[in-house]
């Protein structure tokens, strides 16, 4: 009796995934959780601005202070939810890393996870824009297909007077950081752990700038940042890389300056071209110390024969239809990014030539 023997190549699956889901921006910058069943977020906020007491001469009354209450926000974060069905044609396609032997169901489980990261890819990749925009814009946007807007941005109505503007013609770098450190300062933002956000053209200025470069030279904190030949990321965060730790003649706190670059662009669905996560002449100050909210709110989603409310960062579900007989995986997200003061953000648009 002849023996057959069989020789078979291993299968080489290489996976390329760009969003990685822990330590994403959005947790840095909103780093306080809030999560319910509920659909409402209820913020009671009192931001005081005090001045001094004064004194009163004998036998006269004393000074009245007005006391001005605090108010109450009530915040309805939005739903996005995408599903993606399985048919028949799922079921006839092999799945890469599986052997085509290996039978259906160890395929449909291969293809499953791969649906699912791409959904995780897509909430990742829109909350970390989400999360930056509301630093940038003081609004936090939910959008339809082709960035169509909805009705439901949350505008958190930043002052008109934290957006500022800087001719890089006439006025050198330190002097721009120095105008948002002083912005945040005024409006008692907390001055530890302050970071820079900027955009590509202001990277390049800062990058030249002469005023920078001298300062460099004298910043010991420097020879940290350089210590180690491989990039390093400001608080262990994907994508958020450290460029310098400076301290600017005059400003009362150091800054981190940081730039993001997770590896892929922003695309906000796939109607919409790939973009910068931040526009290039565009940079933004803000605080590590700051109180802030990463608000997730309930969902309905099939279950055992019933609907069930539940509440996650990510949140699926599955469901079919009879004819043709189709599954659907669908995943869905109810949050908001939330600042205790949207006026301790600062955006700054340079003019560089």
């Amino acid at each position: 009796m002849g023996v057959e023997t069989l020789t078979r190549n291993a299968i080489a699956l290489y996976e390329e995934r760009s969003i990685i889901a822990s330590n994403g921006i959005d947790k840095l910058i909103f780093s306080t959780l809030d999560e319910d069943t509920s659909a409402n977020f209820r913020m009671d906020k009192y931001i005081s601005a005090p001045y001094g007491i004064v004194y009163r001469s004998q036998n006269n009354q004393s000074v009245i202070r007005h006391f001005q209450p605090g108010s109450t926000e009530l915040i309805t974060p939005p739903v996005a939810s995408e599903k993606t069905p399985m048919d028949e044609q799922f079921s006839d396609v092999v799945a890469v890393g599986v052997e085509s032997s290996a039978g259906y169901q160890a395929a449909r489980i291969k293809n499953v996870s791969q649906i699912v990261g791409d959904h995780m890819e897509a909430h990742h990749m829109t909350k970390w824009k989400q999360a930056i925009d509301v630093l940038v814009l003081g609004v936090f946007k939910a959008r339809g297909s082709g960035d169509a807007a909805l009705g439901l941005d949350i505008d958190f109505t930043r002052a008109a007077g934290n957006s500022l503007t800087n001719d890089f013609t006439s006025v050198d770098m330190p002097a721009a950081i120095a105008a948002m450190v002083k912005k945040m300062r005024d409006n008692n933002a907390p001055m530890q752990d302050l970071v820079i956000l900027m955009g590509s053209d202001w990277l390049d200025n800062y990058s030249t700038d002469t005023s920078i470069l001298e300062l460099r030279k004298a910043n010991g904190v420097n020879e940290l940042v350089k210590s180690s030949i491989a990039a390093q990321l400001l608080e262990n965060t994907h994508g958020l890389f450290i460029v310098d730790y400076i301290r600017i003649p005059g400003v009362i706190a150091p800054v981190w300056i940081t730039s993001f670059a997770p590896g892929v662009q922003y695309k906000a669905d796939n109607e919409t071209a790939a973009a910068d996560w931040i526009a290039s002449t565009v940079a933004v100050c803000f605080s590590l110390a700051d109180k802030t909210y990463r608000v997730n709110r309930g969902v309905n989603t099939k279950g055992d024969n019933k609907i069930e409310r539940r509440v996650g960062d990510e949140v699926f579900d599955s469901f079919a239809e009879n004819d043709p007989a189709t599954e659907f995986v669908r995943s869905q997200t109810r949050h908001a990014f939330v600042y205790g003061n949207i006026n301790h953000t600062v955006k700054s648009t340079g003019t560089f030539s």
